[in-house]
C-alpha cells in the first residue's frame, strides 16, 4: 500500500505487503523487505536495505549505504547513520540499539 504524497525514486525494490504512509520519500537503489511498515514523513536516502517485518517510525531519516536487520523497530524522529542489527528496538539522534525485540 502506497499512500498519496509518497515519492519513490528509481531502482527501488519493494517486496510484498509493504505499507508506505503519506509524505515519505524513498531514494534510489533501495530494497524494502516484505511486511515492512514505513510511517508518515520518513526520508530514506540511497542504497539502503531494510529487512522484512520492520517498522520505521514517523519522521525518521535513514542515511546512505546502511542496512536495517529483519524485525527491527526504528523509533520516530530517529536519525540512522549506521547499520542496525536484526530483532531490536533502536531510536535516537544518532540512532542506537536500546534493547532486543
Amino acid at each position: 500500500m502506497i499512500e498519496p504524497g509518497v515519492i519513490i525514486s528509481s531502482q527501488t525494490e519493494i517486496e510484498f505487503g509493504v505499507s508506505i504512509k503519506r509524505g515519505s520519500k524513498i531514494g534510489h537503489h533501495n530494497h524494502i523487505g516484505a511486511f515492512t511498515d514505513i510511517n508518515p514523513g520518513v526520508t530514506i536516502s540511497g542504497v539502503v536495505k531494510i529487512g522484512s517485518g520492520c517498522t520505521i517510525g514517523s519522521g525518521a531519516v535513514l542515511k546512505d549505504n546502511i542496512t536495517i536487520g529483519e524485525n527491527t523497530l526504528i523509533g520516530m524522529g530517529s536519525v540512522v547513520t549506521k547499520d542496525i542489527p536484526a530483532n531490536c528496538v533502536a531510536f535516537g539522534n544518532p540512532c542506537k540499539v536500546i534493547r532486543d525485540r
